[in-house]
């Protein structure tokens, strides 16, 4: 039964953009760690031979014992904005609400991808707190407006499914592969300025532009193809 919902366009809109950005929340989770602790572009360049100049991306050169640190900054956001959260839909409903959230998760990608210095992207870590609430709990909170009573727990079930189920799998496997397409690996261990020792070296930049163009195809399209009807028990929901 929940399957009908799909022949509401509004939910299929909803559920197609659900499932493409849940496919792009692995290049976070998969890639950021190493894109921390990596060296910075320049001290690769100083350090290897010519042949490999331009194949590297700059990382932010964070010590691994720190980076769980800094992205534990992201969990934090994460807590924080969910306080914020129903005030942000009662204020302005679902469709701004998940178009915040595809904008900072463009944002974030677009600072790892551009701006690759400790200044920008350690801030960035804090747009995933709005990124997450805004899509995916909101998410949640308009598929239980949505359904029926009879139907919502299958409905929740259907969105976990399409979201954290299948997308993630399928973002698991394209941030892997992206990945190993912008990774080349070394002749050997090779010490780098700065007390880093790499046996490869990755063009972050490269991997982040693939969810930075998504998302930002996502944020552009989203507004106008998601045009929900507000329910009289949005505020009751959110509350």
């Amino acid at each position: 039964k929940a399957l009908r919902l799909m022949k509401d366009m509004n939910f299929m809109v909803f559920m197609l953009f659900g499932f493409v950005v849940s496919t792009q929340f692995d290049f976070y989770y998969l890639c950021t760690s190493g894109f921390l602790s990596a060296p910075p572009v320049d001290s690769i360049n100083r350090a290897l031979p010519e042949i490999y100049q331009g194949l590297a991306g700059s990382g932010l050169g964070i010590p691994v014992k720190y980076v769980s640190s800094v992205m534990s900054l992201a969990q934090l956001s994460e807590i924080m904005f969910m306080f914020a959260l129903p005030w942000v839909l009662k204020t302005f409903g679902i469709r701004m609400t998940m178009f915040l959230g595809f904008v900072t998760m463009c944002l974030r990608f677009a600072i790892f991808a551009f701006i690759p210095v400790k200044a920008a992207v350690i801030p960035a870590m804090f747009l995933h707190g709005p990124a997450f609430s805004c899509l995916f709990v909101a998410g949640a909170i308009y598929v239980e407006q949505s359904a029926g009573s009879d139907i919502r727990a299958s409905a929740q079930s259907l969105f976990n499914m399409a979201t954290f189920g299948i997308g993630r799998v399928i973002g698991s496997l394209l941030a892997g592969y992206v990945q190993s397409q912008n990774t080349h690996v070394l002749p050997g261990r090779m010490n780098i300025p700065g007390g880093f020792e790499i046996q490869s070296i990755v063009h972050w930049q490269a991997i982040f532009v693939i969810p930075t163009g998504i998302t930002l195809a996502c944020a552009l399209l989203f507004p106008f193809l998601f045009k929900p009807i507000k329910t009289s028990s949005e505020a009751e929901s959110v509350s």
